[in-house]
């Protein structure tokens, strides 16, 4: 019997187009079959080309919640037939995310579903404490709200973040909505809204004297052109992400401005286990308050450097990456890092201030859980600034990748 079987199904590649059958799914633990099969761009019945087989795996590893993704047709008895083998990520896990960089330190202690109900909800909450600061946050991320393809999200938070001049205290609840561009079913063309209400205390007074508490909204709009592919480690392909957003707040000093941020990303890979990893960022704003505007160095943007040493009314940052998967099993994967940093900001006083920065890191990651591993760097500053002396290394720790 098991000859025969073998003898009447053929296992090709999807090479043209071809009517789809029956579709069976194997392997899955926790998602349900439903939530594998939404991601289809076709029905069963339909003729399917090679380009819609190739934008099913991606949905599929894009949604980061499995581990291993395979699939193939096979032609049983004059039938095709689509197997999908799965292998799940664990979704319910501790979320522990440490970052020391730049004088700074910060950690997240918490909980997170990343595929609650197998429907890949995702809902998290965890403990802050940055530097002396205790915080709280907690969200719900549905990715594919009313079984559409589209994002919702609802985020509260109770956060402190301690910069140079002064801390603040910010509550803040959030909501963003982003979906495909009529005609675009693939992912490469997105718009977006998203609307926060935040409440700020200072706890110190900085030179400028601003009112000790304020509050604001911040209504926004977001595109995005591009889509980033992952797979079990690497990345592939990129985007490029337009944020405009409004800034309407009780401080008499700051009633009225705007932020317009952007980021693009882009990956290659190279042979069977290079990844080059490269980020542009770039920022400005116009009327906003102190505590809103750019900050740089440190844990984010520019390796290396004292950590928000640089408060700016306009920023572009550059980092490169060559990753390098040394190991990779199951539970445990290697991946040393080489990386170069650099950008230039202008100070809300005015003054042009050039940063460079590389270094040599290691991560070790876990793929069997999402977007879990540690990662330590050391870098070193090139150019020097009023906080950061020239060749003076710097340590980064921190949780999974840089960007």
């Amino acid at each position: 019997m098991l000859a025969l079987i073998l003898t009447l199904m053929a296992v090709t590649p999807l090479e043209g187009p071809t009517t789809l059958d029956e579709v069976r799914v194997s392997g899955l633990w926790f998602t349900t079959e439903a939530t594998v099969l939404r991601e289809m761009p076709f029905k069963v019945g339909d003729e399917i080309t090679t380009e819609q087989w190739q934008l099913w795996e991606n949905r599929l590893w894009n949604m980061g919640i499995f581990s291993r993704v395979d699939l193939t047709m096979a032609e049983e008895e004059g039938r095709h037939i689509a197997y999908v083998k799965i292998e799940d990520r664990f979704p319910i896990g501790p979320v522990i995310r440490f970052n020391f960089g730049g004088g700074q330190f910060f950690l997240w202690a918490g909980i997170a579903d990343v595929n609650l109900f197998g429907r890949a909800l995702e809902v998290r909450a965890f403990y802050e404490r940055f530097g002396t600061q205790n915080g709280f946050h907690v969200h719900v991320l549905d990715p594919r709200l009313f079984n559409k393809r589209i994002n919702g999200l609802v985020e509260a938070e109770w956060l402190a973040r301690p910069q140079p001049e002064f801390t603040v205290r910010r509550a803040a609840v959030r909501l963003a909505l982003d979906f495909n561009a009529p005609g675009f079913d693939d992912d490469y063309l997105r718009f977006g809204a998203r609307l926060e209400g935040n409440s700020d205390e200072l706890t110190e007074t900085p030179p400028y004297s601003p009112p000790r508490d304020s509050k604001a909204l911040f209504p926004g709009l977001y595109a995005r052109f591009g889509r980033l592919d992952t797979d079990r480690l690497r990345f592939s392909k990129g985007f490029v992400e337009l944020h405009a957003d409004m800034m309407i707040t009780t401080d008499p000093a700051f009633p009225v401005g705007a932020m317009f941020t952007f980021e693009g990303q882009y990956f290659w890979k190279l042979g069977t286990r290079f990844n080059v990893a490269t980020r542009l960022l770039a920022g400005l704003e116009k009327g906003a308050r102190p505590q809103d505007r750019f900050y740089l160095g440190g844990l984010d943007k520019v390796r290396t450097y004292t950590f928000s040493e640089i408060r700016a009314s306009m920023y572009s940052t550059a980092n490169s990456e060559l990753r390098f998967v040394a190991f990779d099993s199951t539970w445990v994967a290697i991946m040393p890092i080489a990386f170069i940093d650099g950008g230039v900001a202008r100070r809300d006083t005015g003054e042009i201030v050039p940063m460079l920065s590389a270094g040599l890191g290691i991560r070790g990651m876990i793929p069997r859980l999402p977007r879990f591993g540690a990662r330590f760097e050391v870098g070193v500053p090139f150019i020097g600034t009023r906080a950061t002396d020239q060749f003076r290394p710097g340590i980064n720790f921190g949780i999974w990748h840089y960007f």
